[in-house]
């Protein structure tokens, strides 16, 4: 019986410019962005602060911000997905079962459920990007394909290139692949040639790629002397195909998104036989919602808290459900009323 809820966090496409202003008076969104504003203060030069790129809808977009401020667009996402996160979790605190993070979504995930804090989660993303610079880490890029995995490799292996890596499997036919800006730029050429649709991801950093071995050893080191605590819900590791367990696994998360590729197909699969039939992506729209449809047709997904117009009917609150119920082929289940009273009124603890 699949009546298991699971909130998902989006990474580093995920940024919306004053996605936040509706909730800037619900506590757990104050306290948020307060501890990511102070950590954003220790940069050592001036970068927006999250809160303004988060409370104003007249912000930088996501490509510009990158451009300009990738430090400030790293810690906005961030601070997005430790809010959102934290008003589902506090929404559906009896339904939800587990967290699981999407690339830079873990670290969102790991504070979100108090592993570690707001703080100490964005000083470690910082960190990252000191050691780039340090270790002359260059501009990167993140190309989604619409290919599945192994038709990727076979395009990277027929570019006889060691610069582009699988990043993530995010669906059975989408595929994300990561490297120097450059070579990226060279394989969306060579795939749009073979016929290939191709979307270039608004960063200009280099994201779960070999070179960056060093900067993730340089983060662990000053994650060894961070606090981590038991989440107050599990915490699932697309990884790890597993819930996180113990200090030194919590350590090997925060740099997950600098090195490790993301299995996001595997670890729906693995949720979804193992009882997960809801959904609940922790975002201001649509998107890793529709690789969950992809790969598990038959599960139920919402964004509860879409603020995109165009988003299909599914992905907003629109009927009563008063608690979760077995997912079944064709019906799809969707957020309760008491759900939608919360945050129409911004009443969340």
């Amino acid at each position: 019986m699949n009546d298991r809820t699971a909130v998902l966090v989006p990474g580093i496409g995920s940024y919306v410019p004053g996605s936040l202003a509706r909730y800037r008076h619900v506590p757990v969104v104050v306290r948020t962005l307060s501890a990511v504003d102070r950590a954003a203060l220790t940069w050592g030069e001036q970068i927006p602060a999250p809160s303004e790129l988060l409370l104003d809808a007249e912000a930088p977009a996501a490509h510009d911000l990158a451009g300009a401020h990738q430090a400030a667009h790293q810690l906005a996402v961030y601070a997005q997905g430790v809010a959102y996160c934290a008003l589902l979790c506090n929404a559906y605190r009896r339904l939800v079962h587990t967290v699981v993070g999407h690339s830079i979504g873990e670290v969102s995930a790991l504070a979100a459920t108090g592993v570690i804090s707001r703080f100490d989660g964005a000083i470690l993303l910082i960190a990252g990007e000191r050691a780039r610079a340090a270790h002359g880490v260059g501009p990167g890029g993140l190309l989604t394909l619409r290919l599945p995995a192994w038709r990727v490799r076979d395009l990277i292996v027929e570019a006889g290139t060691a610069d582009i890596e699988v990043a993530c499997v995010n669906s059975p036919t989408q595929t994300v692949v990561s490297g120097p800006a450059r070579a990226v730029d060279d394989f969306a050429v060579r795939a749009r040639r073979a016929s290939v649709t191709v979307h270039r991801l608004a960063t200009t950093t280099l994201f779960h790629h070999a070179r960056l071995s060093p900067v993730a050893g340089d983060v662990r080191r000053i994650a060894a002397e961070v606090r981590f605590h038991e989440p107050v819900r599990p915490v699932y590791s697309p990884t790890l195909d597993r819930a996180y367990d113990g200090a030194a696994e919590y350590r090997e998360a925060v740099v997950n998104h600098l090195v490790r590729p993301v299995p996001f197909t595997a670890a729906i699969t693995r949720l979804q036989r193992a009882g997960t039939g809801e959904f609940l992506e922790a975002g201001p729209r649509p998107g890793l919602g529709h690789l969950v449809r992809a790969t598990a047709p038959t599960a139920s997904v919402h964004t509860p808290l879409a603020q995109d117009p165009n988003a299909p009917p599914e992905t907003r609150p629109e009927a009563e459900r008063p608690r979760c119920q077995p997912s079944e082929p064709g019906r799809r289940r969707v957020p309760s009323q008491s759900y939608r009273r919360a945050a129409d009124t911004g009443r969340f603890s």
